[in-house]
């Protein structure tokens, strides 16, 4: 019984750093990859907004 409890207490410590820490890490690494890709595929979209700016 007692290892069952441990089980789940080590599974739920598991599954709270993947939530916590290494699902958002990897969400924001693959948010800016596609960020700099777009960026780099489209760059007349972001050249128009900065000659706006300098207007």
């Amino acid at each position: 019984m007692i290892k069952a409890i441990v089980f789940f207490v080590v599974l739920y410590v598991v599954f709270r750093v993947l939530t916590a820490f290494v699902i958002p890490f990897f969400t924001k690494r693959s948010i800016r990859r596609y960020k700099d890709r777009f960026i780099k595929d489209n760059p007349d979209i972001f050249r128009e907004k900065n000659n706006e700016k300098d207007a």
